[in-house]
C-alpha cells in the first residue's frame, strides 16, 4: 500500500473574542494552505474567499486523500476540496454558531449577511435574557458597525428561522432564552 503523504499548514487568524463580543470571532478568517505530496493533485496550494468551518476541515481532508467512503454520517461540514483544487464549487449555504459563553449568543452568516443575538443566557440567574437581532451586511460592513435589521425584514425573518432550525437544546451547554430555564 502507498504511504501518502499529505502536510497540510493550517494558520489561523487569532480567535480571540474581543471581550463580550465572541460572535465578532466568525467573521475572522481562516487561511489554509494544503501541499499535497504523492496525491495526484498537483500544485492545490491556493487563496480563495470561500467561507468555511471547522466543521468543513474533515470531510475536506478525508475527500483529498480519497476516503469519502468511511466518512460518518453525523458530519455536518462540506468539503472545500473543489475550492483548494482549482475547481467551481457552490458557495457555503449558511455558517451557524452559538455560544453559550459571553451572555449566549448565536450568529448565522449566509452569503453577505450575518444574523447576530447577544444576551441569550445572562450570567446573573435573576437577569431576563435579551435577544435582540442585529443584522450586518459583511460586504459593506465587514466590521459589523452597522445594524441594518430594519431596514431589511424580509432578511431578518429568513435567517432567524435558520438560527432557529439549527438549534440543538443541550443539557451541558444549555442557553436559556433558547432552552428555556
Amino acid at each position: 500500500m502507498n504511504l501518502v503523504r499529505c502536510f497540510a499548514l493550517v494558520l489561523l487568524a487569532p480567535l480571540i473574542s474581543r471581550g463580550a463580543d465572541a460572535a465578532s470571532t466568525a467573521r475572522k478568517p481562516n487561511i489554509i494552505f494544503i501541499l499535497a505530496d504523492d496525491l495526484g493533485y498537483g500544485d492545490v496550494s491556493c487563496t480563495s474567499d470561500r467561507v468555511t468551518g471547522f466543521e468543513d476541515w474533515l470531510p475536506t481532508l478525508m475527500e483529498l486523500i480519497g476516503a469519502q467512503s468511511v466518512r460518518p454520517n453525523a458530519l455536518d461540514g462540506i468539503s472545500f476540496a473543489p475550492t483548494l483544487l482549482g475547481r467551481q464549487q457552490e458557495p457555503r449555504p449558511f455558517l451557524y454558531r452559538e455560544f453559550p459563553g459571553y451572555g449566549g449568543q448565536q450568529a448565522l452568516r449566509a452569503g453577505d449577511w450575518k444574523l447576530v443575538r447577544q444576551h441569550l443566557h445572562p450570567i446573573n440567574k435573576n437577569a431576563s435574557p435579551q435577544g435582540g437581532r442585529e443584522l450586518y451586511n459583511l460586504a459593506r460592513d465587514p466590521g459589523e458597525t452597522s445594524d441594518v435589521s430594519m431596514q431589511h425584514p424580509e432578511i431578518v425573518a429568513r435567517l432567524a428561522k435558520l438560527l432557529s432550525e439549527q438549534h440543538t437544546p443541550s443539557k451541558e451547554f444549555p442557553i436559556r432564552a433558547l432552552d428555556g430555564d
